[in-house]
């Protein structure tokens, strides 16, 4: 799936959580905030989320 992070376009597995794309860009777990098809995902909640596996959904951090 392409994500958009920062307004850029990334390639991500459909089947990572939001906990594993922030570990994966080796961004601190501190200081940023998540947000799938315009719904902010909380922080407490990243472990659980996972990313969108329809390719026809966008998802943007």
């Amino acid at each position: 799936m392409i994500m958009r992070l920062n307004e850029q376009p990334n390639q991500f597995d459909g089947e990572s959580t939001s906990a594993e794309v922030i570990e994966g860009l080796e961004i601190p777990r501190c200081g940023y905030a998540v947000e799938g098809n315009g719904a902010l995902v909380p922080r407490n909640s990243h472990d659980d989320h996972h990313l969108a596996t329809n390719l026809d959904e966008k998802e943007s951090f």
